[in-house]
């Protein structure tokens, strides 16, 4: 069922490279941890990585959203990861929603909601 909502985002938006110390930090975790699939080709790009994060859910937030390649310890795979800012009360906090997608696949992992207080 995932397919059809991730080939459009991943034909529409080629991935250009994560940065190269994006990647190879997240690959060098992963390969250090015994993670699946570490060195896998095609990771898909920051922009199919959004695009499918959009289309699973991921609001419009106050300011646009962040990406970030990493490896997840948990699932012991490489992950983007998809953040938007909902609510912004300076320094009272901060929350939002995001995304993780798993990226080599383009599969969404989980979508959770976040706060931060300083």
């Amino acid at each position: 069922m995932e397919r059809p909502l991730r080939a459009p985002c991943i034909e529409q938006n080629p991935a250009p490279a994560p940065s190269s110390a994006q990647l190879d930090r997240a690959r060098a975790e992963c390969n250090a941890d015994g993670g699946v699939d570490c060195d896998a080709p095609g990771i898909i790009g920051s922009d199919a990585a959004l695009c499918i994060a959009r289309t699973a859910g991921l609001p419009a937030g106050l300011y646009p959203a962040e990406t970030g390649l990493v490896y997840n310890y948990g699932t012991k795979r490489i992950h983007w990861g998809a953040s938007v800012t909902l609510v912004d009360d300076g320094s009272q906090g901060a929350s939002g929603s995001s995304v993780s997608i798993e990226a080599s696949t383009g599969i969404v992992i989980e979508r959770l909601g976040w706060s931060a207080t300083p």
